[in-house]
């Protein structure tokens, strides 16, 4: 049933972020070595971006999400300007949860007064604009979808590399609320990533030659198929760990976001696209009874979904 998927797409993306939350930028070594292999909330060690918190909780990617699709709910359908002050006020309310510096910049673009469309930047090529588009991805499908994720993006990352990761984030979305999943899936993605990179000239490292690479990666065993796609805040390697992690074990929750968030590196943000498309796709009550009970404001993200669904199905 939709709504089920629906409210598993933005639980699930949340439960990712906070499984990842404390180990954010660690290695995996040193994951190994504190944690062992992380399956339950932790509380985060001294000294990482999310120290403050608690297990449980989530960081910026959430944050960010819920703010989008609030605007999505209050204006009934995608509005920039809306979308832009949401994410103004959570930037200066006090409650920052370790954001990246291309949402922290491109926010402080549309403070200075830029247009949202001219306030992100170029040279920000991280996962910002792609740990957040999940709602798009549902209210959404085909072109439209194509066309709002690329505007939701370019508010913060204006990047043509961020923005196809965006884009991509939301077609998996689309994909997995109409159950497509099948061999042909990882194929199917990097089709569509070459359509966009040939209709606007991407040269150099693409989306679509990282997708191969994590079609190699599937037959590797798991320690070279994380060095081989990498974990880091780059879009072209946060949202291929994110789609490895689900393709590894699509019909399992439990096991997508365990593999992504083990990653380390940006491990809240790749926990958070992986649980978003895998959440998506098995609904909230394939989610396990721990993860949802143990989720900061996990009611609360449960209801923004169901207005969601409202939206888009009445």
């Amino acid at each position: 049933m939709k709504k089920e998927k629906f409210t598993g797409c933005l639980v699930g993306a949340a439960v990712g972020d906070a499984l990842g939350m404390p180990l954010e930028f660690l290695t995996r070594e040193q994951i190994k070595k504190i944690y062992g292999k992380v399956k339950n909330y932790k509380n985060p060690i001294i000294g990482t971006p999310c120290s403050y918190l608690k297990a449980g909780q989530y960081t910026d990617d959430t944050q960010m999400t819920i703010a989008l699709a609030k605007s999505l709910i209050d204006k009934k359908g995608f509005d920039i300007n809306d979308i832009s002050k949401k994410f103004i006020e959570w930037y200066l309310n006090d409650d920052q949860r370790a954001p990246g510096n291309g949402c922290i910049r491109g926010i402080q673009n549309l403070i200075d007064g830029k247009s949202p469309l001219e306030s992100g930047t170029e040279n920000h090529a991280g996962c910002g604009s792609a740990m957040r588009v999940f709602p798009i991805g549902l209210l959404y499908e085909g072109e439209n979808l194509s066309e709002k994720s690329y505007f939701s993006s370019v508010i913060t990352h204006r990047n043509p590399k961020a923005i196809i990761g965006t884009i991509l984030t939301a077609h998996c979305i689309e994909k997995a609320l109409k159950n497509e999943f099948d061999k042909n899936y990882l194929d199917s993605l990097i089709n569509f990533c070459e359509k966009y990179e040939r209709r606007i000239k991407l040269e150099g490292e693409t989306m679509s030659n990282k997708l191969k690479i994590v079609k190699d990666a599937l037959s590797m065993n798991l320690e070279d198929a994380m060095k081989s796609i990498g974990n880091g805040g780059y879009v072209l390697e946060t949202v291929p760990a994110a789609i490895f992690s689900f393709i590894r074990s699509p019909d399992n929750f439990e096991e997508t976001i365990t593999t992504a968030v083990n990653f380390g590196g940006d491990a809240d943000s790749i926990g958070t696209i992986a649980g978003g498309i895998s959440g998506t796709y098995n609904g909230i009550s394939n989610i396990p009874e721990k993860f949802v009970k143990g989720l900061e404001n996990n009611k609360e993200i449960a209801e923004i979904s169901k207005k969601l669904y409202e939206i888009r199905f009445g």
